[in-house]
């Protein structure tokens, strides 16, 4: 044994230096999980949707489903703190299809979507992995998906009941279908996401100009017959009510404030409004925001029409643009970076790559990890203008976008599957 380690110095500090790494993420999640505990957020998301459930098996009114007053007393009967500007803001579809976990106590409620969001997680990472066909041993393969599963993004989302984790699987099930399998049943996952929260329509419009007609219309067909259910479930007017608000219920949401909460370029430019560094009115900060999504979508539209398809990398850009256009981002929407990461590693694996794009790659990755978060949290408490590191998520979203494109403009073949 002795001998072994006199003869491999390097793999054995490096045997140590995994271990001590792993400790530190196991630490770092303990911690935060023990945090949110002791404010009474741990599950706090899920008490919305919970009451959302239960409101659908009273069978009441749409208008009780996003009333403020009454989710309020909901989690104050729960002992969970009451602040402004949470709420219910999900579509009734996303209440209807869940509404099986309201006939189940709370806590026993709850531990079951923790159990189903980390399930379809780690069958979301299995099968992006196996659709963008990264070229790893099993051992490596192991260790980058136990690794991922660890990421701050998922890590919050599931401590808080969110519902990020399962759009992640039904995304990554729709990529697996449509690039892997050839299916149109594609659109089918990807119909669930868009019902369960809107913001997956920017991958349907991706497919729709990458010309996936088939699949699209399969995710046509089922936010249609999900909203037809719900109408008939909860109530006729119930879709047409939700559309109607649906802007005053993000607007509600935004009010929460800017970074870190709003990692969106408006949430970055009103935290520098907060501190003096930006004297632009609110109104000048939302011609700006909307500048820069007509400049995204100038760059998506761009890229679409000059480049091949691109399995790893049409998967990649795909899943930043739920981020990219949305003006509120929080730090467990950066789940969606996953699959654009991944398709970078992909890409790297297959074609001659710089060191400095690994070097990039694996700085994004350890930004993401738990352990960053806390010394970042730290940091921002301690330092004077320690304020500025709380815009980092949105520079590793810019940079990743970056990296994606560069990576997809590049002639190049066509990526083969594995």
């Amino acid at each position: 044994m002795w001998r072994s380690l006199r003869q491999s110095p390097m793999r054995w500090l490096f045997g140590v230096a995994f271990a001590m790494c792993g400790v530190f993420i196991g630490y770092s999640i303990y911690v935060e999980f023990v945090g949110l505990q002791h404010i009474h957020f741990l599950h706090y998301d899920y008490a919305f949707f919970y009451y959302a459930f239960q409101t659908v098996w009273h069978h009441t009114h749409i208008t009780q489903l996003y009333d403020m007053s009454r989710q309020k007393l909901a989690l104050s009967y729960r002992h969970f703190p009451i602040t402004p500007y949470n709420q219910y803001v999900y579509p009734p579809q996303f209440a209807v299809f869940w509404a099986w976990l309201g006939l189940l106590p709370f806590n026993i409620s709850a531990n079951v979507w923790f159990v189903i969001s980390l399930l379809l997680y780690v069958v979301g990472l299995y099968l992006l992995w196996k659709t963008v066909s990264i070229r790893m041993g099993i051992q490596g393969s192991m260790i980058a998906v136990l690794f991922l599963t660890t990421l701050m993004p998922f890590v919050i989302d599931l401590s808080v009941g969110n519902v990020n984790s399962i759009l992640f699987a039904c995304i990554a099930i729709t990529y697996y279908l449509l690039y892997h399998r050839k299916s149109a049943w594609a659109g089918v996952p990807l119909g669930l996401a868009i019902v369960f929260k809107v913001t997956p329509i920017a991958i349907l419009a991706y497919l729709i100009m990458r010309k996936k007609w088939k699949a699209s219309l399969m995710a046509m067909i089922t936010v249609g017959l999900l909203s037809l259910i719900t109408e008939l479930f909860v109530g006729v007017g119930a879709i047409r009510y939700y559309l109607l608000h649906f802007v005053s219920f993000g607007t509600t949401s935004m009010k929460n404030g800017p970074a870190p909460y709003n990692e969106s370029l408006l949430g970055i430019m009103g935290l520098l409004q907060k501190h003096h560094i930006l004297t632009w009115s609110n109104l000048q900060q939302h011609d700006i925001f909307y500048g820069f999504i007509a400049v995204m979508l100038m760059i998506v539209f761009y890229v679409v029409l000059r480049t091949k398809e691109n399995i790893a990398l049409d998967i990649g850009l795909s899943s930043l643009a739920l981020l990219l256009f949305s003006p509120l981002v929080e730090g467990m929407h950066l789940l969606f970076l996953v699959p654009a990461l991944l398709a970078m590693m992909s890409d790297l694996t297959v074609r001659r790559s710089s060191g400095l794009l690994w070097f990039l790659l694996f700085v994004i990755l350890a930004f993401l990890s738990m352990p960053a978060t806390l010394v970042i949290n730290v940091l921002t408490n301690h330092l004077p203008d320690g304020f500025l590191l709380q815009t980092y998520m949105f520079w590793i979203l810019l940079g990743t976008l970056m990296i994606v494109l560069q990576r997809l403009i590049k002639k190049q073949p066509r990526i083969r599957r594995g």
